[in-house]
């Protein structure tokens, strides 16, 4: 199928991916997270929107809170609580908090009240973030993701929308959201000091959360056309760019491999190796 629109990605590059920082508690309290944030910069996971982000249900508060345990996933700016999603108005940002509110348990639901958070902020130790906000940005992720895969699969993009009609709105859709949560990797002037590590104390550098991250990492894998893999692990199979395995990230290898992670080749090697030693027993007894 030929794509009438075909997308450029400036600068043409992929970005440099900056570190988020890490959250080494995340507790409940009522309907809220409560988020350490007394954790050091950490380096995020590759592809974590193909991976961590895509595996999260929007609906599950588990799998919510896990996912915040990699990184301040939304802003501390309470005044600007939106500035990472294509949302231009409080009406809109609240329209978009009462759908999403739909997938959570009744009693999780939240429309935006900023007073509430000051409440429980006062009395709690650590920074309130509701499963309502991270959900917006998982399902956000999701769609781009899916957006994406159509997109290199050659088949139609609007059908990683809701109520999207045609490719055109599809891709409208598409751009307002990753330019929307890009929108602090501007063009700047970065000046490193001599502390150590740099990426912490760079005059000029971005601090960023884990869903702006996310997305950026998508757009890079756009801008670089990196081929979308599939673990042959047979009880895994999940797409992926680059395995993960043992090493730091950005060890991560991407050419040669088949498999996901260096797990899903121990356990693929496994199986295999007792299909082959009962076949051996067999021959034997025969």
């Amino acid at each position: 199928m030929d794509l009438r629109f075909r997308p450029t990605v400036w600068p043409g590059e992929p970005v440099p991916v900056p570190r988020v920082t890490g959250i080494p508690d995340v507790r409940r309290h009522k309907d809220w997270f409560l988020l350490d944030l007394r954790g050091d910069m950490v380096d995020v996971p590759p592809e974590v929107y193909l991976r961590e982000f895509r595996d999260t249900p929007a609906g599950d508060l588990d799998a919510l809170a896990a996912l915040c345990s990699l990184g301040l996933i939304r802003t501390l700016n309470t005044a600007a609580a939106y500035r990472d999603l294509p949302l231009w108005t409080s009406e809109q940002w609240h329209g978009a908090l009462a759908d999403i509110s739909r997938l959570l348990p009744e009693d999780a639901h939240w429309y935006g009240d900023e007073a509430e958070r000051h409440e429980v902020w006062k009395g709690q130790h650590g920074f309130p973030v509701h499963p309502a906000e991270v959900a917006i940005r998982v399902r956000c992720v999701q769609r781009a993701t899916d957006h994406l895969i159509a997109y290199r699969n050659g088949e139609p993009v609007q059908q990683a929308w809701r109520d999207c009609e045609n490719e055109y709105e599809a891709w409208h859709r598409f751009t307002d959201i990753t330019g929307a949560a890009l929108e602090e990797f501007h063009v700047r002037v970065e000046v490193p000091t001599e502390q150590q590590p740099i990426e912490e104390f760079t005059i000029g550098g971005v601090y960023t959360t884990l869903y702006s991250i996310a997305m950026l990492q998508l757009v890079n894998d756009l801008a670089e056309e990196v081929p979308y893999l599939r673990c042959a692990n047979e009880t895994c199979g999940r797409l992926f760019v680059r395995q993960r395995g043992r090493t730091t990230y950005g060890g991560n290898r991407m050419r040669g491999v088949m498999y996901c992670s260096n797990t899903c080749a121990r356990a693929q090697y496994q199986r295999e190796k007792r299909r082959r030693d009962r076949a051996a027993r067999k021959g034997l007894a025969g």
